[in-house]
């Protein structure tokens, strides 16, 4: 149901709308240690109909790194924990919006 949502959002948007709803932005969600973060923008992801497609974990001295990449049928989102940087989510302008008003909503139940 939220995907059909998002289909008549993206249809409204016309023009130079639509230009920058397909830009790149990036979303700084929290710190990479932020359990309810994560857990929060976890259930945001599942609600919004976003699949796990692929997972990647790396160290560098002392940074970790963990990288995610979820896909639903509107596009994919860049997912990453990073030491010293936090937890971010990278992707379309209007991916990464509707991402944000589901995580809000959370916080506000």
């Amino acid at each position: 149901m939220r995907y059909r949502v998002a289909q008549r959002r993206a249809a409204k948007r016309s023009g130079l709308t639509q230009v920058l709803a397909r830009m790149e932005t990036t979303w700084l969600v929290g710190n990479e240690h932020d359990q309810d973060a994560f857990e929060r923008l976890g259930k945001a992801l599942r609600e919004l109909g976003y699949d796990l497609s692929s997972e990647n974990w790396s160290v560098g001295g002392s940074q970790d790194l963990s990288e995610w990449v979820v896909t639903c049928p509107l596009g994919s989102l860049h997912i990453s924990a990073e030491t010293y940087i936090g937890l971010s989510v990278s992707g379309e302008a209007a991916l990464i919006s509707d991402l944000q008003s589901q995580f809000d909503q959370r916080v506000a139940r």
